[in-house]
């Protein structure tokens, strides 16, 4: 992992689990697989290449949430589980963001229904993110483009009740 190695640090971490499932640092084997899968998407591409991890397919990000989520079960009071905890919120956000990125395009597409979809299953499956606010504003503009003026009024009064100080109003 330290070489920046991700790929043989999950394939040692792997290594590791398999042949000393009761070992008192299975935690910390876990942690760092988890951390080589978040670090395989977010990490390099954000830092070294200015690119936009929310862009790109979260195939690495669902897999790094997985190992958090397995460490967190196994292990909830391991001393790496609150940075689990931390990492896979921030997983979730990215999640989130991905969604509200691929609304964006449908929007300006004018494909209004996959849109509205896509803000929906933000607003459905991330409510504590911070994209919701973004998600309900997004639910509402293919709600008017397509004349479903009362549909656009519930996502604007749900705006207003989460998040009534929006620059939305």
């Amino acid at each position: 992992y330290q070489n920046l190695d991700l790929e043989g640090a999950r394939v040692a971490a792997d290594r590791f689990l398999r042949l000393n499932p009761q070992s008192e640092h299975a935690d910390y084997a876990m942690y760092m697989r988890g951390l080589a899968s978040y670090n395989l998407d977010v990490g390099l591409a954000s830092r070294y290449l200015g690119i936009d991890p929310t862009d790109r397919d979260p195939g690495e990000q669902r897999q790094a949430f997985q190992d958090f989520s397995q460490l967190l079960n196994r292990y909830p009071d391991s001393q790496y589980a609150a940075d689990a905890r931390q990492r896979m919120i921030a997983i979730r956000n990215r999640m989130a963001e991905l969604e509200l990125h691929a609304a964006r395009y449908y929007v300006r597409r004018q494909a209004y229904v996959a849109a509205n979809n896509r803000a929906r299953y933000v607003v459905e499956n991330y409510p504590e993110s911070p994209a919701t606010e973004e998600a309900l504003i997004l639910m509402a503009e293919p709600y008017r483009a397509l004349d479903l003026d009362g549909a656009a009024r519930d996502a604007i009064r749900l705006l207003a009740v989460n998040h009534p100080d929006s620059e939305a109003f």
